[in-house]
């Protein structure tokens, strides 16, 4: 039966209905008319999510990077092997950019560099 393929006992805790009242607007089996009301729905789904977002930005640290600090780099994983290092350093900041850039040296070279990809030590 094609019908019970949309799963009519699951309930969308957001949505506020099954997957068939969303789907068919009616209940399956009892045939119950059930009018969802999009706009509220979608409404409540985008608190949902700013809320789970609040929740996991509350754990990042904020770290304010200074001159001549101690930071490790991280290596991007794109094409590196297993036995192959993840980070690089430690560097010294030499300059701080207002738009979240730092410049790193290395001794022999200069990197600029995003603070995503440095972390203190």
């Amino acid at each position: 039966m094609n019908i019970f393929r949309a799963r009519p006992n699951f309930y969308h805790s957001v949505l506020r209905g099954s997957q068939a009242q969303l789907l068919f607007g009616e209940e399956m089996i009892t045939r119950q008319l059930h009018f969802a009301s999009w706009n509220f729905l979608f409404n409540q789904r985008f608190m949902a999510i700013m809320q789970e977002n609040d929740r996991e930005n509350m754990k990042r640290l904020q770290h304010f990077y200074r001159v001549g600090v101690l930071v490790m780099l991280r290596i991007p994983a794109c094409g590196m092997k297993k036995p192959d290092p993840v980070l690089n350093g430690p560097f010294v900041i030499k300059t701080v950019f207002d738009n979240g850039n730092v410049l790193l040296d290395t001794g022999t070279t200069i990197y600029r560099v995003y603070t995503r990809r440095i972390f203190p030590c």
